[in-house]
């Protein structure tokens, strides 16, 4: 089901980790901090203001990693029984993630969501060669799939079909 687009322009007061909106707001920004990072990384690694984008990127990260393991200020997060060890073991389940420890189990899934990002970055590149446009769609059911799995909406991720086919044709 689609979210409500307008309201992930406007950061929460308070993070609430069991709504898929704000979910889809954080890990959006955590995507946008990745991909410049990277970008940067890429094409102007000895530009003056790299590794302060790179260290914003890598803030952004435990920040949010902080706060969905359950670490963070109350100030900044609506009061939730769903951080840490609850979205730990749902990660762990749908993730196939196990063995590790609460803030690891959430770290990787972490991971695995900027690794889907440079995925459909490498997606929007090949159908850009082929002279066609990337459909939006494509990335808002990403984000609306790993929303819902974080948020605890979803028991799985549902990654969009042209991204599991892309990965396939890398893989082979």
């Amino acid at each position: 089901m689609p979210l409500n687009r307008k309201a992930r322009f406007a950061p929460p007061a308070l993070i609430d980790l069991e709504d898929e909106e704000n979910i889809f707001f954080v890990l959006e920004e955590l995507g946008l901090a990745h991909l410049q990072s990277m970008w940067i990384k890429k094409h102007e690694p000895e530009c003056s203001g790299a590794a302060t984008v790179r260290a914003q990127a890598v803030a952004f990260f435990g920040d949010l990693l902080t706060i969905l393991s359950g670490e963070a200020q109350s100030r900044r997060v609506k009061p939730n029984t769903w951080a840490g060890d609850r979205l730990a073991s749902h990660l762990a389940v749908s993730l196939g993630l196990d063995g590790q420890t609460d803030k690891c189990i959430i770290r990787e899934a972490m991971e695995r969501f900027l690794d889907d990002l440079n995925l459909l970055t490498s997606y929007e590149q090949s159908v850009k060669a082929a002279g066609r446009v990337m459909p939006s769609k494509d990335y808002n059911d990403l984000m609306e799939g790993w929303s819902a799995l974080f948020a605890g909406k979803a028991n799985r991720l549902l990654t969009p079909l042209p991204l599991l086919l892309h990965k396939a044709n890398e893989m082979a």
